[in-house]
């Protein structure tokens, strides 16, 4: 399959070779499910590692210091530059280049517009969830939710915590929707309607999926309201074939809810 790729248009389907044939095949496309899993499963689950997270989180919460504020940033850092490596490792450091093309003015104006997306698709999802039952899922509040709204020192903190945070869960939900769209596509090369159907349910249920955590618990609720709000920020990169315009969708948006709430409670 040949994508031709002008500085104008990026419309077509994206690849991490988007100017060249696909060259990731099914064994290699395990190989970084496999990663995103891993890495899942060690920053969301009692280890040791998450065991001191948490420790920094809660002295965080009652004053904390500078050794506390550098445990809970690079947590994410090391997440993000984990699942980084990984690519590189199976595609090799310009396949993982291919992710972020280069930046355009029109790209800040893609920002706004699939701004407004995200906040009516991830809306839609949360009045959908108000009809799921509430014993589908547990309702807890991160420790860190609690940390911004102390102090706007904190708030930063927590903001550069988060812009980790989201870099990795939308590097993690583009590579799952580029490797769904390759397996997808390579079974249904006759149907393409249907595969492109096929290919945004089946990436929008796994990444919203992803989203559930010891905090974020509700596994039906959570693949309801964040993998609905998923498929625009997959338009927005289908669209840029930038991973840095989603990233900087979540975030922003993110980052004005905080900060006005807040200003609100201080």
């Amino acid at each position: 399959m040949k994508e031709k790729v002008r500085n104008g248009n990026r419309k077509n389907w994206p690849s991490l070779f988007a100017e060249e044939p696909f060259k990731l095949d099914i064994n290699n496309w395990i190989k970084i499910f496999a990663i995103i899993w891993i890495m899942y499963l060690i920053m969301n689950t009692i280890n040791p590692i998450t065991k001191i997270v948490n420790n920094a989180e809660l002295n965080l919460l009652t004053g904390g210091n500078f050794i506390d504020t550098t445990i809970i940033l690079l947590k994410n850092i090391l997440y993000f530059t984990i699942l980084s490596l990984g690519v590189i490792w199976v595609a090799g450091i310009e396949g993982y280049k291919k992710l972020y093309q280069k930046f355009r003015f029109v790209d800040i104006l893609l920002v706004f517009f699939y701004s407004i997306l995200y906040i009516i698709f991830i809306g839609a999802g949360a009045i959908l969830i108000e009809f799921i039952p509430n014993n589908l899922g547990i309702e807890a509040n991160s420790i860190l939710e609690t940390v911004q709204y102390i102090s706007f020192g904190k708030n930063n903190i927590v903001g550069i915590y988060e812009l980790f945070l989201v870099a990795t869960e939308q590097l993690s939900s583009i590579l799952i929707f580029l490797g769904v769209y390759s397996i997808v596509l390579s079974k249904l090369a006759k149907r393409p309607k249907l595969g492109v159907v096929v290919v945004y349910l089946v990436s929008s249920i796994i990444t919203g999926a992803l989203m559930t955590t010891p905090v974020n618990r509700g596994l039906i609720n959570n693949i309801i309201m964040y993998g609905i709000g998923q498929i625009p920020l997959f338009f927005a990169y289908r669209r840029t074939r930038n991973i840095l315009i989603p990233i900087f969708v979540v975030f922003i948006l993110n980052r004005i809810l905080s900060l006005l709430l807040l200003y609100l409670v201080l």
